[in-house]
């Protein structure tokens, strides 16, 4: 089916698509604006100092961003403006899948105004890597739908490209692929498999990823730790029920009637067979998203093709019903308003309290295993970093004023970086460096350390480690804020312990030759080959406390307690001040028996850590064990 658009001018669906578009943008950009989303800082930061050689992102989001900011400057409308184009392009596609699928204008008006306040709206108003990943995918349906209408299947080619480039931004591309590639079996549709066209589809797609896969391999395949981590504990696995409400209320209770009827539409009724595909794409997506314990929405843009064949059923319908047609959109939007401010930031903060309150905080919407105060997540993520930079800059300063230049700044984590790239330029102040995902890469790759450092949202006990100097410079709190960026001590720190370069080296992985003696020659192998090496390099180290902490336990949940005992007393000599290391030598000195010293080990960890409450209780029990072998 050629796509053929009325010609009426103003009123023509091409003028109606241009003003939908318009709409959409202009929408977002009249949004009132709490504060830039967490992820929003930590892509400027990627794209202001992008590199081929730190591909720890995928780089199309931050080199987009990029142009943006090139172009128009930087400014929290810039980045949502960025993102508020992808959604009306977005739109765009959706009214084009519409034609395709046999509607007229009635139904593209309809289409439209069904996008403007479905699953993607929230995306218009924060960037993530889900903006892209929500066109490519849209845009990728559009050809498939050309590709079933058409029976050319050279456009297969250009869903390669499009999935390539989507493959270039974020991964969960992959599963549409899957989803295409399962889904096309149990349909007629599946003679395409003895064409060559499908199949260059899906090798040009995975030729974009080569770059990101030498890349990984090339850096002990990091993704698949931070993948592994996220899914087993920062994710949350919602229950059947709550993921069947993350997909109604974020895609709008108002439009359930609408994209439920193309869905049974597509996988019932005989006149939409030709389109069958879609909804056995839309069902594996959803179970599979369900069962990987998925974010609620990485399924969001499989409802673009479901409103539009909702769209084409009610122009059918009710054609010649002029009440109706009028009422229907009307009604859409009335609906769709009182949970519009749940998605985006349309009420003054204290009015959204009252009203998130009313509605327990998120709604029943939740995606991490993060708690929560005031606010649900996507907001709270854009509260407090002026106040934090503003508090880190003052410590900065204030140090630099003494005549100390060779002062850096460290932070716990990406979003805490990102805010002093983005909002400390009005300081002057110099960019983070951070351990934690793309800031860890570039300053392993940048290589320029400081003698001293600002920090934030670190632990003195984590701090100790590293630097012999701790000291307390106060403490930023903001009661909007997420929970756990609230109430971060700042401290400068001096004099490292070790060779900062080659702490980072091995701030991620353990030193490989250790390991591989640890492996091949065992327990007393290993500390004698780190004896030797700290010998020839005091400021050289070779695990984390952490990391060797892991390796203990490893040991003595494998039944090898004189192994691991061995391993977590040279914990203790490499990080004497940490309090988990005596915390952990008391539970292996008491599972072989050794009481007295375990108690001796509890003690001190105690000591150096009053709150550590699972120390307390073991020492309670292990006392109270004593005493009655008395």
């Amino acid at each position: 089916m050629n796509i053929k658009f009325t010609k009426r001018g103003f009123t023509s669906e091409a003028a109606i698509i241009i003003y939908l578009m318009i709409c959409k943008i202009l929408f977002h950009f009249a949004l009132p604006e709490y504060g830039y989303f967490r992820d929003e800082m930590y892509y400027v930061s990627i794209g202001d100092q992008f590199s081929f050689s730190n591909l720890d992102m995928l780089p199309l989001s931050p080199l987009y961003l990029k142009l943006f900011t090139l172009i128009f400057g930087y400014s929290i409308k810039v980045i949502h403006l960025a993102s508020s184009v992808l959604g009306a392009v977005s739109l765009l596609l959706t009214c084009l899948i519409t034609k395709e699928l046999g509607g007229r204008k009635y139904a593209v008006l309809l289409t439209g105004i069904f996008m403007l306040f479905s699953g993607f709206v929230i995306f218009g108003s924060l960037f993530t890597y889900d903006s892209i990943d929500f066109l490519v995918i849209v845009a990728v349906l559009y050809l498939l739908v050309k590709i079933f209408n058409t029976e050319n299947q050279r456009i297969w080619i250009y869903a390669g490209i499009v999935l390539g480039l989507g493959l270039m931004n974020k991964l969960t591309i992959v599963f549409f692929g899957l989803a295409i590639f399962v889904s096309l079996w149990f349909v007629p549709q599946r003679k395409m498999f003895k064409r060559k066209y499908i199949w260059l589809a899906g090798i040009i797609a995975l030729l974009f990823l080569t770059p990101y896969l030498i890349w990984q391999s090339e850096n002990d395949w990091y993704f698949l730790d931070f993948a592994s981590s996220y899914a087993g504990g920062i994710s949350y696995l919602a229950s059947f029920p709550e993921f069947v409400w993350n997909q109604i209320l974020p895609n709008n209770i108002a439009a359930l009637p609408i994209w439920l009827t193309g869905l049974y539409l597509l996988v019932f009724s005989s006149k939409w067979n030709k389109y069958r595909f879609f909804g056995i794409m839309y069902l594996f997506l959803f179970l599979l998203f369900y069962k990987i314990g998925a974010k609620l929405y990485f399924l969001i843009p499989m409802y673009s093709i479901l409103l539009s064949v909702g769209a084409v059923k009610l122009e059918e319908k009710f054609y010649n019903s002029v009440k109706t047609k009028i009422a229907i959109p009307v009604a859409y939007i009335l609906l769709s308003l009182p949970f519009l401010p749940m998605l985006v930031p349309l009420l003054p903060l204290n009015h959204f309290i009252t009203y998130a309150k009313a509605l327990g905080v998120d709604a029943g919407i939740r995606y991490e295993n993060l708690s929560l105060n005031q606010l649900p997540q996507h907001f709270a993520d854009r509260f407090g970093w002026e106040e934090m930079v503003d508090q880190v800059a003052e410590v900065y300063d204030s140090v630099a004023a003494r005549g100390d230049a060779d002062v850096g700044i460290l932070t716990n984590n990406y979003g805490q970086a990102g805010a002093i790239h983005v909002l400390g330029k009005k300081h002057h102040l110099p960019d983070a460096i951070c351990m934690e995902g793309w800031f860890y890469f570039e300053t392993l790759r940048e290589q320029a350390f400081n003698k001293q450092y600002v920090t934030i949202g670190l632990s003195r006990n984590d701090l100790g480690q590293l630097f012999r100097e701790v000291i307390p410079c106060g403490v930023y709190t903001n009661r909007y804020c997420m929970p756990y960026e609230n109430n971060k001590s700042l401290f400068l720190c001096r004099q490292a312990r070790y060779d900062l370069a080659n702490f980072w080296r091995i701030a991620k992985h353990p030193d490989p030759e250790f390991l591989a003696v640890l492996q091949d020659s065992g327990v007393s192998a290993a500390i004698a080959y780190y004896r030797r090496m700290k010998q020839d390099n005091p400021s050289l180290p070779l695990f984390t406390e952490r990391q060797m902490n892991g390796l203990g336990y490893r040991y003595l949940f494998a039944g090898n307690v004189k192994e691991a005992i061995a391993l977590f007393r040279l914990n203790v000599e490499v990080y004497p001040d940490a309090w988990n290391v005596y915390d952990s030598l008391g539970e292996a000195l008491a599972k072989d028996g050794q009481v007295e010293l375990a108690l001796v080990n509890y003690r001190k960890s105690l000591e150096l850590n009053p709150d550590n409450a699972n120390g307390r209780e073991r020492l309670r029990q292990l006392e109270q064990e004593r005493g009655e072998a008395r």
